[in-house]
């Protein structure tokens, strides 16, 4: 959140128009949403300024209608004015009228992964979503938090829904992981050897190359959080506070692509990349 601005701005109006409507109380909403009471009080007051992440999650738990999700976004100033409903998911492409938070992340991906041609992704700690097996998907969402058995189950099959994208001979998909990324320990050794053999396997894919940046060698750039380019205009960010989606076209683009060649430089592919693979797999099995 951020400084606000007037008191009782329509923004904030809003806000507390939606709460009541859905005959909640400040705490009760602020227990779904994760947040402070005190929190809930200053939004609706003007004196804080609320996230895309809290108005996208606020939309959600509201079961807030399309319509009135993107005045919300707009009264917050985060798509222009002049947007509609048919351009709306250029903006924030999240389904605010079904499924939980879990696996409506997994299909905002899925909604870029389908529209791009080319996709670069960097991941520094973990297995990226698109390379996961099953079995790594739902340790990886347990340990994000995930708890509940039956939002779990929707945010795994989500994410192994998006694996589709991978067939498709007409796109193209480059990914670079840190040597970190293969060593974190995600799951039984069992299910990380699991993980890893699907790499091999899908090395061989035409369309996709898989690069990693061995933890002995010398970076050429400060290594950046987790990110994604898609094509060359929309870049997404993954952050400890929350998501971000760059709007498309972004001026930083071209800076994630500079950013993403040079860890390319450091990294190894092809068969230097197999024999790293199988280097892992001899510490597991050790």
């Amino acid at each position: 959140m951020t400084d606000g601005g007037s008191i009782r701005s329509p923004l904030a109006k809003t806000l507390r128009e939606h709460r009541k409507d859905k005959r909640l109380t400040g705490p009760q909403l602020a227990e779904r949403l994760g947040v402070t009471q005190g929190t809930i009080s200053k939004l609706e007051n003007g004196q804080l300024h609320p996230t895309i992440d809290f108005l996208s999650k606020f939309a959600h738990a509201l079961r807030l209608t399309r319509s009135d999700t993107e005045t919300l976004l707009q009264l917050a100033g985060v798509v222009p004015g002049e947007s509609t409903a048919t351009d709306f998911l250029r903006f924030l492409p999240y389904d605010f009228l079904d499924a939980d938070w879990t696996a409506r992340r997994q299909r905002s991906f899925a909604t870029s992964e389908r529209a791009a041609d080319a996709i670069r992704g960097y991941q520094p700690f973990l297995i990226p979503g698109l390379l996961q097996t099953e079995a790594y998907a739902r340790r990886a969402l347990t340990l994000a938090g995930v708890t509940n058995p039956r939002q779990l189950d929707r945010g795994v099959r989500a994410r192994l829904e998006r694996q589709r994208v991978l067939m498709n001979p007409r796109k193209r998909f480059l990914f670079l992981l840190a040597g970190e990324a293969l060593r974190t320990v995600i799951g039984t050794p069992t299910e990380r050897d699991e993980q890893v053999r699907h790499l091999l396997e899908l090395s061989h894919c035409p369309n996709l190359r898989i690069g990693v940046v061995p933890s002995e060698r010398a970076m050429r750039v400060l290594p950046p959080p987790p990110f994604y380019v898609f094509d060359t205009e929309r870049v997404y960010i993954e952050l400890p506070h929350g998501d971000l989606w760059l709007l498309e076209p972004s001026h930083a683009a071209g800076i994630y692509l500079k950013l993403f060649e040079r860890l390319s430089d450091s990294a190894v592919f092809g068969e230097a990349l197999i024999a790293e693979l199988e280097q892992v797999r001899k510490r597991l099995a050790a």
